[in-house]
Order: C-alpha cells, then structure tokens, then sequence
C-alpha cells in the first residue's frame, strides 16, 4: 500500500518505502558542541539510519560552525 498514488509510478516500490521513512524521520540534525565534546544529554544518542535496502555508497557530510574564543 502506498501512501502517495504518484510514488508508485516514480520510484521502484523497495525505495518508496525508504522514502517515506526519511521524510518522517527527517534528514539532518543539528547538535550542540561545548568545549570540543557533543553537547548531548545522559541518555541521548546518535544513530545513523539507512532505510534503502539495495547495496550503494553514501557520503555523510559535518559541517561545524562556532566562533574563535
């Protein structure tokens, strides 16, 4: 069953499902950095979530901004 008619006639069944996933997890995160350590609560974590089920390659990209002190 999908959710949008149109996904199924643009994107193979096995990704619209990965689609989907990604837009209600989201894609990006911003994360706080305090003295060069992540800024996270005791019982916070980063995970990183592949929903894709075919073999390929990906580029995870960080991109940290801050001011000198």
């Amino acid at each position: 069953m999908y959710v949008f008619g149109w996904i199924s006639k643009t994107v193979p069944r096995i990704e619209s499902t990965a689609h989907i996933k990604s837009a209600l997890i989201g894609a990006s995160v911003t994360i706080p950095i305090t003295d060069g350590r992540l800024a996270t609560g005791t019982w916070q974590g980063i995970w990183y979530l592949e929903f894709r089920a075919r073999k390929h390659s990906r580029k995870v990209v960080a991109t940290i901004q801050g001011e000198k002190m």
